[in-house]
């Protein structure tokens, strides 16, 4: 009796220490009803013999991702890329850059040309001033309204081509004096706007010629030729000011810079393009 007494305290003992009965119970409680519960409880019970060092290192690792989450404003951790690769556009809509621009679009795909010229002579019957001008006309498929702008231009042009003759008088210069209007390109063809650009030049006679280049935007409704805060939300004051940012140099007033569009940016130039840097910024509209 005495070493079953002993035998018995033993086992009451051990049963005691582990915590058999404790875990009996609890497994007795929890029974579980379905068998995604059971795998649920498996995993929990292996989850509780990983370590306590293992367990807090996931924690720590969950708390930056809600950390992340949390300072960037987005709802899950699977939206961080695309937020990521959208955070550069967002943040450039009012800041200027300094870009190359080669423009891939054929001016010759939406119209034609037609060269127009005037000359201007002496009573010996000599040329002592002629302009020529490329008039770019879109095809009938365009707002026949874009054209009715597009000659308002060169007609304003050809009245000033014809006030600078009057400064030539007779033929004494290394080469005869002239005014060209060069179409360079189009950069934006839409249903709302076309854009364009040209290039304004001057030649005294003397060694060298002097260029301005033109950006014309035309809205395709009115015919309007518009300006650059159509579609950006800065004043020409504050162009100007974010040109000079960009370039590094004096501010440009309205009367030293233009601009262009494309699909997705305004473009900004010097006119003088001896000197000429592009920059860019987004097209809000």
């Amino acid at each position: 009796m005495r070493k079953i007494a002993v035998t018995v305290i033993y086992i009451l003992l051990i049963f005691l220490f582990t915590g058999c009965g404790k875990k009996a119970d609890l497994t007795e409680a929890e029974e579980p009803e379905t068998a995604v519960e059971a795998v649920e409880q498996e995993e929990t019970a292996e989850d509780d013999t990983r370590g306590s060092g293992l367990i807090e290192s996931d924690i720590e690792e969950s708390d930056i991702k809600e950390s992340v989450v949390e300072e960037n404003g987005i709802g899950s951790t699977g939206d961080m890329t695309e937020a990521a690769h959208d955070e550069k556009p967002s943040e450039s809509e009012n800041k200027y850059y300094i870009v190359e621009y080669n423009p891939d679009l054929d001016k010759t795909d939406y119209g034609d040309i037609k060269q127009e010229q005037e000359e201007f002579q002496d009573q010996e019957g000599n040329t002592f001033f002629y302009y020529e001008i490329e008039c770019f006309y879109f095809d009938e498929t365009y707002p026949a309204i874009l054209n009715e702008t597009l000659q308002i231009y060169y007609d304003s042009k050809k009245a000033t081509y014809r006030q600078d003759s009057e400064t030539y008088t007779e033929d004494s210069y290394i080469s005869t004096p002239c005014d060209s209007l060069i179409f360079f390109y189009v950069t934006y063809v839409g249903d709302d706007y076309v854009s364009m650009v040209f290039n304004d030049v001057n030649y005294p006679g003397g060694a060298h010629p002097i260029s301005a280049l033109e950006g014309i935007t035309i809205d395709c409704s009115t015919g309007e030729i518009v300006a650059a805060n159509r579609f950006i939300d800065d004043s020409e004051e504050e162009i100007g000011e974010r040109i000079k940012a960009a370039l590094g140099t004096e501010v440009f007033t309205p009367k030293e810079w233009d601009y262009f569009i494309t699909d997705k940016s305004v473009i900004f130039f010097y006119f003088n393009p001896r000197f000429m840097k592009f920059v860019e910024t987004k097209r809000l509209r």
